[in-house]
């Protein structure tokens, strides 16, 4: 049998995310259903995807206590169904993700972590009512615990190497480069090649 580490597999970005998320969930002992893992990971991936941009004050200032109360207050006033569950999807999946990656910035605001707990949980809540959906009902039962899977997520990816890991993911798969591949192993992440630079 081949040395596993001399294995080229076909990983992309978003399989990074789940690799990471299977990790915090198991040493966390945190019960996830199949169909709400898959969500999470979607949330993960988009969110670190738009922040790879920003600076973590430029992250934070997206949804401020008092615009996030407002998106809120707006999406459960919103008549139209579809429209109401998109705001409600949008503050809910902001809320998750800013608790568990900015926990400690939120910690020295006024308003702190239980505040966006809760209008996350809310969020989710007013979303489940509306769509029925069993993945928003168990985020609306379970959000702590999400947030606690963010926050454990959060500390296996150094934000402020976040938008390098990006990058470095970008060079090693398009242009199969040494550099990369070494920098992410720098980083602690064991880099996998896709097959378009495996074929190169």
């Amino acid at each position: 049998m081949s040395d596993q580490k001399s294995v080229i597999l076909d990983l992309s970005l978003k399989e990074y995310f789940v690799g990471l998320m299977s990790e915090v969930k198991a040493e966390n002992k945190l019960s996830i259903s199949d169909i709400s893992f898959i969500y999470l990971s979607d949330v993960l991936e988009a969110n670190m995807l738009l922040a790879s941009d920003k600076s973590e004050e430029e992250d934070m200032s997206v949804f401020s206590d008092l615009m996030i109360s407002e998106h809120y207050l707006k999406a459960i006033q919103e008549t139209t169904d579809a429209l109401g569950s998109y705001k409600l999807r949008s503050v809910g999946e902001r809320a998750l993700y800013q608790v568990g990656f900015f926990s400690e910035a939120l910690k020295r605001k006024l308003i702190g972590l239980d505040f966006y707990i809760q209008i996350g949980t809310s969020a989710y809540s007013g979303l489940y009512q509306k769509t029925q959906s069993p993945v928003f009902e168990e985020i609306s039962f379970k959000f702590s615990s999400y947030v606690d899977l963010f926050m454990g997520i959060s500390q296996k990816v150094n934000l402020q190497n976040q938008a390098d890991v990006l990058t470095l993911f970008d060079h090693l798969n398009e242009r199969d480069s040494k550099k990369a591949e070494q920098d992410l192993i720098n980083l602690g992440i064991v880099p996998v090649k896709s097959k378009k630079a495996s074929n190169q």
